[in-house]
């Protein structure tokens, strides 16, 4: 797998190299105004969340657009890192990540079918990160400084 970073990439740019990839779908993470394409690693403070994954732009084995309304089976490869669910049952194809505050890495996949017999995975991967510091701690060192001693 291949970690991309685009920073203001036009749709038009964005719709070309999206273009060459032809996978089966694409995963969309939606992050605050943010849009993430594709089979990918998003790393996400601790504190984020939770994001909206979206599977659509379904193409068959041609590369040809196509209308899939199949129900995908939704997991996450390590729930105490990040979960997810179906949120609104109306659109199975959304599914809401929450992130536990664990750190680590978690995929999240969207099966369609058997793979065995014709269906496919869609994953996207996720890595969690330490967030911003909020406290730390201070020690003094140098010529007369001594510690203090406890009882």
């Amino acid at each position: 797998m291949i970690d991309v970073c685009f920073r203001d990439v036009s749709q038009h740019q964005l719709d070309q190299l999206t273009s060459l990839l032809r996978p089966p779908a694409r995963l969309r993470f939606f992050v605050g105004a943010f849009v993430i394409l594709g089979d990918f690693t998003m790393q996400v403070p601790d504190s984020g969340g939770p994001f909206t994954a979206d599977v659509q732009n379904f193409v068959d084995a041609k590369g040809n657009p196509v209308i899939d309304t199949d129900t995908p089976v939704w997991a996450s490869s390590d729930p105490t890192v990040a979960t997810v669910v179906v949120g609104d049952p109306t659109k199975p194809q959304e599914a809401t990540v929450t992130l536990t505050g664990k750190l680590g890495q978690a995929q999240v996949t969207a099966t369609f079918g058997d793979p065995a017999a014709g269906g496919f995975v869609v994953t996207g991967s996720l890595e969690v990160i330490a967030g911003a510091a909020v406290s730390a701690s201070m020690s003094f060192s140098g010529a007369g400084v001594a510690p203090i001693p406890t009882a």
